[in-house]
């Protein structure tokens, strides 16, 4: 999905994906290209963004990324026809997602996760932010009469668990009170750590000459 937002053009829902494209892009070998951007055709296929309907949160609707995908017996390339329902929404997201990789955010499919997403990373250098349940309503399209209580558990909380499993950002939050009224939200957002790479042996001697290190955790 990621190389369709950067070929992304107004009124246009057919393209083909190259297979050098995708392996220049993900930073992989050809021949492991092919068979990761099958797979991804596919799974793109089965793949479905949730958004509300006409506005209202208590009115999702499910509608599928592509109508079909195109594999060619050669494997130099995969057609993808997007469904023309979603075009709207790929075309917004294309505009809120500039300053970063799209990859980063490739894994959502909520429109409040990538909302939510799109304010967290622009924080990010801060550590912490704070939104009003005001300028929420605002930011998400929210109706006056949606209750706060269904703001935190159908909307935020969802949300974030999309964010920390499929992002490279872990993001948590806290109510702001005033009284016993809730007002807003309290955000707290860093980077995942980076797993270091394992130390590349030289050669088979090496790896036979040093006994295995284990940590007590």
């Amino acid at each position: 999905m990621t190389l369709l937002f950067a070929h992304l053009r107004s009124g246009v829902i057919e393209y083909v994906i190259h297979t050098s494209d995708y392996a220049a892009a993900f930073g992989v070998e050809y021949h492991s290209a092919i068979e990761s951007m099958m797979d991804a055709a596919s799974q793109l296929q089965t793949r479905v963004f949730v958004t509300p309907a006409d506005g209202n949160p208590d009115k999702m609707q499910s509608i599928s990324w592509v109508q079909t995908c195109t594999y060619y017996r050669d494997q130099s390339r995969v057609g993808i026809k997007l469904g023309e329902d979603m075009l709207p929404f790929l075309f917004d997201l294309k505009k809120h997602f500039t300053s970063y990789p799209l990859i980063d955010a490739s894994g959502l499919t909520s429109y409040y996760a990538f909302r939510f997403f799109e304010i967290a990373r622009s924080y990010l250098s801060l550590g912490v932010f704070e939104i009003s349940l005001v300028d929420l309503r605002e930011i998400l399209k929210l109706d006056s009469e949606y209750r706060q209580g269904d703001v935190q558990t159908k909307i935020l909380k969802p949300a974030l668990v999309q964010i920390n499993e499929r992002t490279p950002l872990l993001l948590e939050y806290q109510p702001v009170k005033q009284g016993r009224d809730v007002v807003g939200y309290l955000f707290k957002v860093a980077e995942k750590p980076k797993l270091s790479k394992p130390k590349k042996v030289e050669n088979r001697a090496e790896l036979h000459s040093k006994p295995p290190a284990f940590k007590l955790h």
